[in-house]
């Protein structure tokens, strides 16, 4: 396996990148599959890449409409978040979150994974009620979670117009 590096990157640049190794192996279907995920966007490539690292799952197929890496992957970027009110979904979310953590060191590929915080605004005391539940849940769970009045999110989003 090639190893993607600053290096290599250089090297290929005077080749006009035609010496790289096919990043992927042959695309035409098999007869049959242990595992088919479908979407081939950041969740779907980030299962594939969980199922053959901790369980050696390899015989997998991404079945996918566009291009692969494509959808909010190619145009944006995953969103991975943890910020869910129910124990089972808070904590199976972080799980993936941990995963991505590690990736680009696992793969030594750079898979971007930065992480940001969320900012969900309040429209009524309702919703705030609402979002003060979620975070306490996140909390219970050892998930990082504020609860900001509105004169800290003014700090923050000094923009943003309150009114």
């Amino acid at each position: 396996m090639q190893k993607y590096s600053i290096f290599n990157l250089v090297k290929n640049a005077f080749s006009n990148h035609e010496n790289w190794d096919l990043a992927w192996k042959d695309p035409t279907p098999k007869e049959e599959y242990d595992v088919v995920i479908i979407g081939g966007g950041g969740h779907g490539l980030a299962t594939a890449y969980y199922l053959a690292k901790e369980h050696n799952i390899t015989n997998v197929a991404i079945i996918e409409k566009g291009w692969i890496g494509g959808g909010n992957v190619g145009r944006n970027t995953t969103i991975i978040r943890s910020n869910y009110m129910h124990d089972e979904n808070g904590l199976f979310s972080e799980f993936g979150m941990d995963l991505w953590r590690k990736m680009s060191q696992d793969l030594n590929y750079n898979v971007m994974f930065s992480p940001r915080g969320i900012i969900n605004l309040a429209h009524s005391d309702a919703q705030m009620n609402a979002y003060a539940r979620r975070g306490n849940s996140m909390r219970l769970n050892g998930i990082d979670a504020v609860l900001l009045n509105r004169e800290q999110v003014k700090e923050i989003i000094p923009m943003a117009d309150f009114f």
